[in-house]
């Protein structure tokens, strides 16, 4: 969609490839709050209450995280990629998340440019 273009508009909100769009740019929005349970990975560690994290989909190429991969594609016993290397951290740390074997969505996490 254009700059400007409404993206609650940009087809059904609740399915997995929808993202969110401002002024142009894709974000990755997820929530933290202290109704999750402390070995969840959207627990708010302390917060006393909820917020929402809009992150930059560029920002992801930015740190050097390549495209999403499923949950088998993940190495375990010694992750070399930040997205593993994340994975294992969460997990190691009592927090797991759900990794789906199928990504239903898409998307080019690239670099800035500017």
């Amino acid at each position: 969609p254009a700059p400007g273009e409404n993206s609650m508009k940009m087809g059904p909100i609740d399915q997995p490839h929808w993202r969110f769009r401002f002024a142009g740019e894709d974000f990755f929005i997820t929530t933290f709050s202290p109704v999750y349970q402390k070995d969840s990975s959207r627990h708010s560690f302390g917060a006393s209450q909820a917020f929402m994290l809009f992150q930059p989909m560029e920002s992801f190429g930015r740190h050097g995280l390549t495209e999403d991969t499923p949950a088998s594609a993940t190495n375990w016993s010694n992750p070399t990629s930040m997205r593993d290397k994340a994975r294992v951290a969460f997990k190691e740390n009592g927090c797991p998340y759900h990794i789906p074997e199928e990504l239903p969505y898409h998307g080019t996490l690239s670099q800035s440019t500017s």
